[in-house]
């Protein structure tokens, strides 16, 4: 097996090739979720949030704990409904036929540990009224092609947390779904797990299906056509993610533009280059963990600047050369509404 880096490269490259996206398949237009409060705790209020999904993208939504983002994977699935706005699943409501062409694979698995590894995609077809030959068919299929083949009559509860993910996203997609919504899906795998579980969204989205996750993994970002920053139950940014392949790697940062104090000072803190006067260049390649990118993201967003995806090796050749550097690219979507309201 080649080494999680090289491979998360290639696959990486790969994903970010030029295609032409499909039409809708979810649009989520001023949709808010209200919890509500306590003596003790403050009510919270995730959205409004105008979003639209389309068939064969990958989105990752980012942001720190608690800004919205499970609540969004609620809603987009159904599980939630919006107390103001509006949901669309391919073109009209969520009806029992609408329903069939989504999968979802929530943050904490739901599978049973007394049933086999069988049974469990067995009664997840039985439920979705899957003829019972397609059920047998897909079930060896995805069972072989996630690593739990042999594992078809272990019983979920001897599984490893990997294996059981593994098996979780089987059920999700053994319908065969236009719509796939993950939501932290490789938090606590193995690198080998997560590689392997990457490259089944990778070829589910090659085949046209539109997968939304939320996700705390630098490396889920690195794969997605477009990522989604979420702070205080809000849109902060909607942006596509570019790459630039230089040789045998792929390059990458994220740009940040703003011209406050505030952001002057959280970008010299977190130790971000500032390229030319309110542009700043944050490396998303292995100088920076996970930890480092995220707080930096979070500091920045919370100080004002504006986030957009750029590539790096056409970045560096013009300031290593002295050469005038090339503008932002433009992003597609703004934040919706106000950023500084309480929630």
């Amino acid at each position: 097996m080649p080494d999680s880096e090289s491979a998360m490269r290639q696959v990486s490259a790969s994903v970010h090739e030029a295609r032409d996206l499909g039409t809708p398949v979810a649009d989520m237009t001023a949709a808010s979720y209200n919890y509500p409060g306590s003596r003790k705790r403050k009510g919270r209020r995730i959205g409004p949030i105008d979003l639209s999904v389309r068939a064969g993208e990958r989105i990752a939504v980012v942001g720190p704990n608690g800004c919205g983002k499970s609540t969004l994977i609620n809603m987009l699935s159904g599980a939630s409904a919006p107390h103001e706005g509006e949901i669309r699943w391919f073109g009209g409501a969520l009806t029992h036929s609408a329903r069939g062409r989504v999968g979802v694979v929530f943050q904490f698995p739901s599978l049973d540990a007394l049933l086999t590894v069988r049974e469990t995609l067995r009664l997840a077809g039985t439920l979705l009224q899957m003829p019972a030959a397609d059920i047998r068919r897909r079930s060896a299929e995805l069972a072989e092609r996630l690593g739990v083949g042999d594992r078809l009559d272990s019983r979920i509860g001897t599984l490893s947390g990997g294996l059981a993910r593994r098996v979780d996203l089987a059920r999700a997609i053994l319908h065969e779904p236009e719509l796939v919504l993950l939501d932290e899906p490789t938090a606590g795998l193995d690198d080998e797990s997560a590689l392997a579980f990457n490259d089944m969204i990778n070829e589910l989205t090659d085949s046209g299906v539109a997968v939304v996750a939320a996700t705390h993994t630098l490396d889920e970002v690195r794969l997605s056509h477009r990522v989604i920053a979420m702070v205080e139950g809000r849109i902060a940014t909607d942006t596509p993610v570019h790459t630039e392949a230089d040789h045998d790697s792929v390059s990458r940062v994220a740009e940040i533009v703003g011209q406050s104090e505030a952001l002057h000072t959280a970008m010299g803190e977190h130790d971000v280059s500032e390229l030319q006067p309110g542009v700043w260049h944050l490396d998303l390649g292995n100088g920076r963990d996970d930890a480092s990118v995220a707080a930096a993201l979070r500091a920045a967003i919370a100080a004002g600047g504006h986030i957009s995806g750029t590539n790096s090796s056409l970045q560096g050749v013009a300031a290593d050369h002295g050469c005038q550097s090339l503008k932002p690219e433009p992003e597609h979507h703004t934040a919706t509404g106000d950023r500084g309201e309480s929630q």
